[in-house]
């Protein structure tokens, strides 16, 4: 799985609810440079760490109040929308135990 990461543009007009498919800087070193939400609760954020080139590269949750600037004072920025994400369906092949 792999995330194409076209160069930045201005956007007007987007939504910065949180919601799956949002983008945001990471803040610590290391091989991810950018969280994307895969799922949330209204407790929970539940992300996929990529780098630089679009790689996933790790996975972690947050609270939520993580991302609000309202709650914290210093809520994560925005950085972008990664559409179609939330309707992703995959199938599972369960495996035959004896």
């Amino acid at each position: 799985m792999k995330f194409n990461l076209p160069t930045p543009c201005p956007v007007s007009d987007i939504d910065t609810t949180l919601r799956v498919g949002n983008v945001y800087a990471c803040k610590g070193g290391g091989k991810t440079r950018f969280w994307i939400v895969v799922g949330l609760t209204d407790r929970t954020v539940n992300l996929i760490g990529i780098n630089g080139d679009g790689a996933v590269t790790s996975t972690a949750n947050y609270g939520s109040h993580v991302f609000d600037f309202k709650y914290t004072g210093f809520g994560r920025e925005l950085l972008g929308h990664c559409d179609g994400l939330d309707a992703l369906d995959f199938d599972i092949t369960w495996v035959d135990r004896p």
